[in-house]
C-alpha cells in the first residue's frame, strides 16, 4: 500500500498474541511487551523504525480498509478481528485444517462442526495458505509468489533467523548445526534455510504438485523451485501474463 496497490484480498492464520495485529497497524504498539522479533529479522519496515511503521500501517489501512477482504482463520487473536472490522474489512472466516478430519476424535471435525465454516489446509505458514485460498477458491489459473524466500539470504547470522531463540533453547552452543544451505540453480546463490523453514518448502511443493494452477515463483531468490513451481522473475511474469483476466 505504500506503493500505491491495495490488496483485494489479505489472509491471516497465525494465533499469536500482538505480532500478527501488527501488519494492520496496532492501535495499542505502545502497551505491547518489549519483543525484538521484528527488530532482529529484514521485515520491511518494522526493522527499521517500529513506531513510525506502526502509525504509517494504521493509516494506510483505515484509508483502503474498505476495499480489502479478510480471509480470516477462526485461530486468530480477538485483536486482529477488531482491528479489521475497525478498518472496515469484510471478513470471511475459515477453519484451519489441524489434524485429518477422518481421524477418530479429528480436532478439525469439531471445529468445523462448531463455527459452521470451511476448512483449508495452511501449509503451516500464512503464505501458503494464502497461495491455497488463491487457487482453491479464487481458481486462479495462474498463481505468483512474492516474498516466498523459505530460508534466509546468503549471509544471514544466526540471531537474524525466526526461529533463532527456539533454536537455541533445543541446541545451545551447537545451533548453527540447524542451518541448512541450499544452493538455487536459477540464481547462483546459496541461502540459508532452518528445519521449519524447510518443512515449509516440502509441504508447499506437495500442495503445488496437485493445484490446478500454474504456479510461478516471482521472489527472484530463496529456495522454493522444483518440477511444479516455475522460477521467473516478476517483471517477466508480468509482462506476459499481466493483461490477463
Amino acid at each position: 500500500m505504500r506503493n500505491g496497490l491495495v490488496p483485494q484480498y489479505v489472509v491471516t492464520v497465525d494465533s499469536h498474541p500482538y505480532r500478527i495485529v501488527r501488519w494492520f497497524g496496532d492501535p495499542l504498539f505502545d502497551s505491547r511487551p518489549s519483543d525484538d522479533y521484528f527488530l532482529r529479522q529484514d521485515l520491511d519496515p518494522f526493522h527499521k523504525d517500529e513506531s513510525r511503521a506502526n502509525e504509517l500501517t494504521l493509516e494506510l489501512v483505515n484509508a483502503h480498509g474498505k476495499h480489502i477482504k479478510a480471509i480470516i482463520a477462526t485461530s486468530v487473536d480477538p485483536g486482529v478481528t477488531r482491528r479489521c472490522l475497525e478498518a472496515g474489512m469484510e471478513l470471511y472466516w475459515w477453519n484451519p485444517l489441524y489434524d485429518d478430519y477422518d481421524a477418530p476424535h479429528s480436532h478439525s471435525r469439531r471445529v468445523q462442526e462448531l463455527t459452521n465454516v470451511p476448512c483449508m489446509v495452511t501449509g503451516g505458514n500464512v503464505g501458503s495458505s494464502a497461495f491455497v485460498f488463491a487457487a482453491a477458491v479464487l481458481r486462479a489459473s495462474k498463481v505468483a509468489l512474492v516474498g516466498f524466500d523459505m530460508s534466509y539470504a546468503p549471509g544471514t547470522p544466526p540471531l537474524n533467523t525466526q526461529y533463532y531463540y527456539q533454536l537455541r533453547e533445543l541446541l545451545g552452543d551447537r545451533i548453527a548445526e540447524a542451518f541448512i544451505e541450499i544452493e538455487n540453480p536459477h540464481t547462483g546463490e546459496t541461502w540459508i534455510s532452518d528445519p521449519t523453514y524447510y518443512w515449509y518448502r516440502e509441504i508447499f511443493l506437495e500442495i503445488a504438485a496437485v493445484a490446478e494452477c500454474e504456479t510461478f515463483n516471482c521472489t527472484e531468490g530463496g529456495v522454493l523451485f522444483g518440477d511444479d513451481v516455475r522460477f521467473v522473475a516478476l517483471r517477466d511474469f508480468l509482462g506476459k501474463y499481466g493483461r490477463e483476466k
